[in-house]
Parts: C-alpha cells; sequence; structure tokens
C-alpha cells in the first residue's frame, strides 16, 4: 500500500529580501544563507526555476490585534510570468468603528435589545471567511453594540474597494426574537451609527406543541429546549423551553413561512439524560399558527455505566470516551470523563448498543478508536487502545539532496477505522497533529492515527525553498508502510509592501496566500510584514 500520493500541491514560507536580479545557484546576496540547488536559480532570497504559477493567488492580511487597521483580503493576484511579483503598495484602510441599536416592535413603539451581531464578508475567500463579532457597548442606557470593520479592501497601486457583510443578529432574548440576518450591509469609511430594525409583524408565525415520552406513555417532558432549524442546520426560530406539561411554542420571521424545518428537542441540565430528537415539520403560513407532537419513544432506566480502557497489559489514563447510540426514537449522546490512572470511567448510559470513540491524550502512543459495544449494568467494559502507526519518510531539494532540519507536521483531516461500517465521510475528527524536524539526512518518523492526514514539509528560512502540503494515507490495517518521499519545489516569490491609510509601514501583519482555483481554496504560502512592512512570501510552482 502507498502511505503518500507523492505529488507537491501547495506550499508556505516566508522569506525577506529586496532585490530581484537572478543569479545561478551559490551563495551571495541574492541567495539564501543556504545557497540554491545547482539546478536553481537565486532570487529575491529564492530558490527559482524561472517559471512563474499559471494560476491566480489571493491574500489574506491578518494584523495584529492592537493595530489600527482590520483584517482584508485582496483576490486574483496573477504573476504575469513572473517568477519574483512584486505587488504594488497595498493600503489598509483604518478600522472603522460601528456604534448600533436592534431594534424590535414592543407595542406601537419599538425598543432596543441587547444582541451579538456577527458579520462575515461576503466577497471574499469562500472558506474561513472573515469574521467579525460585535461586543456589548459599555455605554450607560439601553443596550447598543460595537463593530469593527474595514470599510474597504486594497487593490493594486494603492487603490481600494468597498467591502460588503452579512449582519446576522441574534438577540439575547432567544425565547422571543428569531435570528435576524441584514444582506448586503456596507461599512460608512469613518463608521457611525447604525440601526438594524428587525422585521414587525404580529402575529408572527408559530409552530405550538409538547414533547412526551410516547404514544403509549403519553406522561410530559419539562426542561427540554426545543428550536427549529433551517435547511443548513442554523437555527431560525425563536428557543423555548417545555413547561411542566411538555408544552413549547417557536416563532419565525416571516420570510420562513411555508418552509421546511426540522424541530429539534435538546436536553439540559434539568430535564435529564434524555436522547435528542428530530421532527420534520414545515412552518405555517405569515401569521399562522401550527401544532407538533414530538415523542422521545420507550426510554428504559438509566444506570451509571463503568470500565476500564488498557493497551492490552496496562491501564491508560486521560483517555476521552463519546458514547452515541439509538434510544426511543432519538439518539442519546454523551461524553465520559477523561480515565483515571488506572484507567477507569464511569458515565449515565442506557442499557443496549453504542458507538464508542476512544480519543487517547495526544502524547500518548496510542492512535483514535471506534468500536460498537454491547452496554449492560451487570457487565463493566473492557475497552482497548492500540499504538499508531509508525510512518517514515524523508525531505529531498528539487536537486535530490537531503534537507535537514525541515518542520515535517500531520494533521488528520478524517479519521479511519479497521472496521469500515463505522467510518463516516465527511465527519471532522478530533484535532490530532503531530510534527516532528528532520534529521541531516533529511530523514523523518511519525506515529500517526489511521486515516486522511495533510503532510504539510516547511524547510528553513535559510533554505530558499517553499513548504510542500500533500495528502498523506495511513491505512487502518496497515503495521508496515513504505517510506514517504518528499520532494520539495521550486518557488516563486510574492513582494509585498503594506501602508496603513496614512502611508506608514503596517508592521506585524501576517500575509496568507491562498489558491482558489482548485476544488476548495488553500494556503499555499505565509509571512509577515518587517519593521518596513514589506515582506516576500514564498509560493511553489506547482500545478
Amino acid at each position: 500500500m502507498r502511505a503518500l500520493i507523492p505529488l507537491a500541491l501547495f506550499a508556505a514560507l516566508l522569506a525577506a529580501c529586496d532585490d530581484d536580479a537572478k543569479t545561478p545557484g551559490g551563495s551571495n546576496a541574492e541567495c539564501p544563507a543556504a545557497g540554491c540547488p545547482a539546478s536553481l536559480i537565486c532570487a529575491a532570497q529564492t530558490c527559482i526555476s524561472g517559471e512563474a504559477p499559471a494560476w491566480r493567488v489571493s491574500l489574506r492580511l491578518l494584523p495584529r490585534s492592537d493595530a489600527p487597521f482590520t483584517a482584508a483580503e485582496v483576490r486574483n493576484l496573477d504573476f504575469n510570468g513572473e517568477a519574483v511579483r512584486t505587488i504594488d503598495v497595498l493600503r489598509l484602510s483604518d478600522r472603522a468603528v460601528i456604534d448600533g441599536r436592534v431594534l424590535a416592535a414592543d407595542g406601537e413603539d419599538l425598543r432596543a435589545l441587547a444582541a451579538r451581531v456577527t458579520a462575515r464578508a461576503v466577497q471574499g475567500i469562500a472558506v474561513r471567511p472573515l469574521t467579525f463579532t460585535s461586543e456589548a457597548s459599555e455605554e450607560v442606557g439601553p443596550p447598543r453594540f460595537a463593530l469593527t470593520l474595514a470599510p474597504f479592501w486594497p487593490i493594486e497601486q494603492d487603490g481600494k474597494r468597498p467591502v460588503r457583510y452579512h449582519l446576522d443578529v441574534r438577540p439575547d432574548e432567544a425565547y422571543r426574537y428569531p435570528p435576524w440576518r441584514v444582506e448586503e450591509f456596507s461599512v460608512p469609511e469613518e463608521g457611525g451609527e447604525v440601526t438594524v430594525e428587525l422585521p414587525q409583524a404580529d402575529p408572527l408565525p408559530r409552530i405550538n406543541g409538547e414533547v412526551l415520552i410516547s404514544q403509549t406513555n403519553p406522561t410530559p417532558l419539562a426542561g427540554l429546549r426545543v428550536f427549529a432549524a433551517g435547511a443548513t442546520g442554523e437555527r431560525i426560530s425563536t428557543e423555548s423551553t417545555t413547561d411542566a406539561n411538555g408544552r413549547f411554542v417557536v416563532l419565525f420571521w416571516p420570510d420562513a413561512a411555508e418552509s421546511p424545518v426540522t424541530l429539534r428537542a435538546r436536553r439540559t441540565a434539568a430535564a435529564g439524560p434524555l436522547p435528542d430528537v428530530d421532527l420534520a415539520a414545515t412552518v405555517p403560513a405569515e401569521g399562522g399558527s401550527g401544532f407538533s407532537r414530538i415523542y422521545l419513544g420507550t426510554l428504559g432506566s438509566t444506570f451509571t455505566a463503568s470500565g476500564r480502557i488498557t493497551d492490552g497489559q496496562r491501564p491508560v489514563g486521560g483517555v476521552t470516551l463519546r458514547f452515541r447510540g439509538s434510544v426511543g426514537n432519538g439518539i442519546y449522546q454523551i461524553d465520559a470523563p477523561p480515565t483515571d490512572e488506572d484507567g477507569r470511567f464511569t458515565t449515565t448510559l442506557y442499557p443496549g448498543r453504542y458507538r464508542v470513540d476512544l480519543e487517547p491524550p495526544a502524547d500518548a502512543p496510542y492512535r483514535l478508536g471506534r468500536l460498537e459495544v454491547d452496554v449492560s449494568e451487570d457487565a463493566p467494559l473492557e475497552l482497548v487502545v492500540t499504538p499508531r502507526t509508525p510512518v517514515a519518510g524523508v525531505v529531498l531539494d528539487p536537486d535530490g539532496g537531503p534537507v535537514q532540519g525541515a518542520l515535517v507536521e500531520a494533521r488528520l483531516e478524517s479519521a479511519a477505522f479497521a472496521d469500515p461500517r463505522l467510518n463516516a465521510p465527511g465527519e471532522t475528527p478530533p484535532p490530532r497533529a503531530f510534527q516532528v524536524e528532520t534529521d541531516e539526512q533529511g530523514r523523518f518518523q511519525l506515529l500517526l492515527d489511521p486515516g486522511t492526514h495533510r503532510l504539510h514539509v516547511a524547510p528553513g528560512a535559510a533554505s530558499g525553498l517553499p513548504a510542500l502540503s500533500a495528502p498523506l494515507t495511513v491505512p487502518p490495517l496497515a503495521t508496515d508502510l513504505p517510506a514517504v518521499r518528499v520532494t520539495l519545489p521550486p518557488a516563486a516569490a510574492l513582494q509585498i509592501a503594506l501602508r496603513d491609510a496614512r502611508g506608514r509601514p503596517a508592521e506585524g501583519v501576517m500575509v496568507e496566500a491562498w489558491r482558489t482555483d482548485g476544488e476548495a481554496p488553500v494556503v499555499i504560502g505565509v509571512g509577515t510584514t518587517d519593521t518596513e512592512g514589506q515582506v516576500t512570501v514564498r509560493v511553489p510552482v506547482i500545478e
């Protein structure tokens, strides 16, 4: 089996230089400290082949929290056939402070509401859009919010373009007001006061209902949180807590009328250990009212389950467990506290069959685990964790020479398990990343969880080479994988100068270079501006 698709995909690395004369490999003013491989050319402290990327790059500019300007993006820059591309001065706009109010109808009057307001840039890079969250105003009086945004994003030749945002408004009184979105919001350049007025409609579309145990046992359940989710899974209704009679009511803005939703009943600490149950429903017509009854189903009784985790011989402490199983008409999921030093744990469960996820500590040599177990009150669980898989490899420069001191990191993107029925495509695994530096022969070894990883190789800044990111697959049943061979590609360089609104150097700004022509946008280069507001970002010259 192959552990790596040996294809250079994307890279990121910082260098710094102002010259762009090209010199054959060797150590001089144009070369990085370590020189360049013989087949490459030194230019701007970067090892280039003379070829330029044929694709465009976008920049994300991330200043320090104390900077007078805020995050911005620059879209679709061409290399214009140049392996060393100088980007004309990019000027960051000052922070625009928005002083806002959220108003809602209260009888014939309007009143100010406390609310959390989130601004998301509309025309930015699709993945991880730039997002800004409001803070409550400290002024005495009716509730207000404050947002700090960029009114403009820079473009080349000292230009600028207005930024449009979506404002997502979540009133604190979630039981009374649903979330609201303001589309295509533009920021006044100097900031100022903004008023967000929630829709006025009386009555709002609503779904009344009740939560009961079952049709044969219609006992009402109190203390459950009930809300409605839209097509994307986000809450689009008010939140309601069932009363002593199990009753609830959720409200919608008129624009949700007659749309399909999912009613979600979720347990709370007050409700106790109950399953989560979903029910498909339709929002009534504008001003209308509907009724839904949610049955949790036959539940049985909970008990305190106990167990122990070992590696087959020794107890393993610090392992977290997640139990997930069908109970009644819903799903019961609970996270057990980490195992103690004797590998023991306890948690509250219903009898039945569960999928159990095991997450050992990152500093332990054990892999993520997933298994199915039958749980009963009279049978303590004995679970076993297994070692991670050793993965060895070597990092080479474009001429095949070893690269010493490169940082090699593997970050898990999707987990895989010995029983393929337990794999869940699209599921986000727990954060798992392991890293090591290459030795003088360019060699490295990692212990990894089975699954698909993003292998990122970053050579030292003195190498003049870009970093490399490539997919790495570790099969769950493999024990002896072939060595991974990583050959770093030639680089191209982006020389960038950032200024603030008054033309002063913008120091300490992290610059991410993104490639956006693939299936998903990906970072291919990173750097931070110096005291002169300048940075050189190396990117790989690859297809």
